[in-house]
């Protein structure tokens, strides 16, 4: 088997799905195999098989078809100061519009091997528990209305 390389950014769709379905194709190509023919073919070349089959099960790796997110992100880091990135000042915006989302507190990544690199935002929430990504807070009970909301992370750069 040959390594193949694929560049494909997650703001491509059509080539995201195309390539998503090509591997859940593989994976059911591969699933045929007996276990002698498995047990013939390097143990790297059966760990990735096993890794593809895995991520093309349901509730396996995913490409978000099945499961609710609330759009795609973008976050810039700042530049490293002594080789760390700092949290404190990035920004995130909407992959979509370009827009700064500017009502976010806090941000969880996710970067599962077999999966899409997601994130959750604290932001802001309206009165029907939806994410606010600019503006003033919302009240309720004189306490800011927030939330925790998933998105697909489109691009992770550094600001230059």
């Amino acid at each position: 088997m040959a390594d193949v390389a694929v560049e494909v950014q997650i703001a491509d769709s059509e080539q995201f799905q195309a390539l998503m379905r090509s591997l859940v194709s593989a994976a059911e190509s591969f699933a045929t195999l007996s276990d002698e023919e498995r047990a013939a073919l390097p143990r790297a070349a059966r760990a990735g098989i096993d890794i593809l089959i895995a991520a093309a099960q349901p509730g396996g790796g995913s490409d978000g078809e099945d499961r609710a997110f609330c759009g795609r992100v973008i976050i810039e880091w700042p530049p490293p100061r002594n080789g760390i990135l700092a949290s404190w000042g990035c920004a995130i915006y909407d992959a979509e519009t370009g827009k700064p989302v500017t009502t976010a507190s806090k941000i969880t990544v996710t970067a599962d091997v077999q999966d899409l690199i997601t994130c959750e935002l604290v932001m802001f929430a309206d009165e029907d528990g939806n994410p606010v990504y600019d503006g003033k807070p919302r009240f309720r009970d004189d306490r800011i209305i927030t939330g925790t909301f998933p998105f697909i992370a489109a691009e992770m750069r550094v600001r230059s």
